[in-house]
């Protein structure tokens, strides 16, 4: 009832609502319970063949031929480098993935036009089928002509690019794309979300700008800009806003003009673009050697353990003084945008500064610690655990309060309970540093094991929680 709401509503905007689910890979959430056995190949890919996979496929087409007025369904199944290497191969041996691909889409196929739907595909699992690395940009793998041929030709690609700077992948994969079964290919560029807490403005503008262009010279004229919530969906997503006026105005003109997507922007969601953009920066960004673009993101340094330090860790191999640098950029978001904490009608502009805040107190608490520890300075220790801690768990008590509000302006509580086990275990954490330091300031122990720990730095900076919260492993 509340989808064929939304659908009514943006019918009234003239904006065609699709539904985009996954009806092979991509389904470790439903995969992990055991009333899915039956239907599992591995843990994120579907069994092929199995009739029980086929009548949940068409109950989730059934729901959303009927949440939805559109025609068109996108069905996902892409990044299946898995498909039927798991319990199909162990119940029925080998099998050609293509093979396996193609006999499931055809069934799929069939259930949408039971339903009168068109459904479209991601284009990747042709391209990275076709060679040994099941690389997706592979530009010069050949995929069968028997392949091609027992493609479906009621499915529509779309071929999914978010990382390429230069327009000349762009413009070969979409040509190859449509070569597939003859249909013209959507083109599927990225609003910069996924692991990050604010939009990264420079990754999506470095990329789509490219894509545009290269849609543009191959005539390619419907392009989805793609928003993902990798690593918990933490973003702020109304800070999105600003790049997709950007893209959308730029993918309407032939020159590109700022002044001209703020001004639609600030008309839209009525606050400042430049405020948006001063807190996308959160997300540094440098060129390192032989010009390479290298992204410090602010949710590994919020995760790092405090005791273990593993983002942190890496700070040398990357650039000298990147811990200054760090600090200087988020203390300058945070003087830039205090004026305008109330500021909520688009990209929460409070939850930016609580953010940057935690970030300054824990990068000056590492260093601290570090060279305190090193040094056996325990009056300095005991200052952390007295006043530097408490300030830090403060901070982050501020953070989890802005991200609840948040959270519950845009979201179903459903969710939520991530990042606060996060963020709480987070504080927990920093209160074990201070338990920690008194013990050692106190004698009871003569060392701090984690502290003690030299490794070798690689500017290899972890992405997700799990990689930077413990040393351990767990899901």
């Amino acid at each position: 009832d509340e989808l064929k709401e939304i659908d009514a509503y943006a019918k009234k905007l003239r904006i065609e609502m699709i539904g985009s689910i996954q009806v092979l890979g991509h389904l470790e959430p439903i995969l992990r319970w055991s009333a899915y056995q039956q239907v599992r190949d591995t843990s994120s890919a579907i069994m092929i063949d199995e009739p029980q996979t086929y009548e949940l496929v068409e109950k989730m087409i059934k729901f959303w031929s009927e949440a939805f007025s559109s025609r068109r369904i996108h069905l996902g199944m892409d990044e299946c480098q898995d498909l039927g290497r798991g319990r199909f191969m162990n119940e029925h041996g080998y099998e050609s993935q293509f093979d396996l691909y193609n006999r499931h889409l055809g069934r799929v196929s069939r259930i949408c036009d039971k339903f009168k739907l068109e459904p479209i595909i991601w284009s990747d699992m042709y391209f990275r089928y076709a060679n040994a690395k099941q690389e997706y940009y592979d530009t010069k793998s050949r995929i069968p002509d028997e392949v091609k041929k027992a493609i479906p030709k009621n499915v529509r690609f779309s071929y999914w690019d978010y990382y390429h700077r230069e327009p000349g992948i762009y413009e070969s994969m979409l040509a190859r794309t449509g070569e597939l079964n003859g249909t013209k290919p959507v083109m599927a560029s990225g609003i910069w979300t996924w692991k990050r807490f604010w939009t990264d403005y420079e990754m999506t503008g470095a990329t789509v700008r490219p894509c545009i262009q290269a849609c543009r010279k191959t005539g390619t004229d419907e392009l989805i800009f793609t928003l993902w919530g990798d690593d918990g969906g933490y973003c702020e997503f109304d800070s999105a806003f600003a790049a997709l006026a950007w893209a959308a105005d730029y993918a309407s003109n032939e020159k590109e003009n700022e002044d001209r997507a703020a001004k639609l922007f600030e008309a839209v969601c009525g606050t400042s673009y430049r405020l948006q953009m001063i807190c996308g920066a959160l997300c540094y960004t440098y060129n390192g050697s032989q010009d390479k673009v290298v992204k410090i993101l602010p949710g590994p340094l919020l995760w790092d353990d405090p005791l273990m330090g593993i983002a942190q860790r890496e700070f040398p191999g990357y650039k000298p003084e990147l811990a200054e640098t760090l600090l200087a950029g988020y203390r300058k978001i945070m003087e830039l945008i205090e004026p305008h904490r109330a500021d909520t009608a688009a990209g929460h502009i409070n939850f930016a500064w609580n953010l940057a805040n935690v970030l300054v107190l824990k990068l000056e608490l590492r260093k601290m610690l570090e060279h305190a520890y090193a040094k056996h300075d325990f009056n300095t220790l005991e200052t952390i655990a007295e006043r530097y801690v408490p300030d830090l768990i403060d901070a982050i008590d501020g953070l989890q309060e802005a991200f609840r509000i948040q959270w519950k302006r845009s979201f179903k509580s459903f969710g939520l309970e991530l990042m606060q086990i996060r963020l709480g275990g987070l504080s927990e954490r920093y209160r074990e540093l201070a338990r920690v330091i008194e013990e050692f300031v106190g004698g009871e122990i003569d060392s701090i094991p984690e502290l003690e720990i030299d490794l070798p730095t690689r500017a290899g900076i972890p992405g997700t929680y799990h990689e930077v919260a413990t040393g351990n492993f767990f899901i």
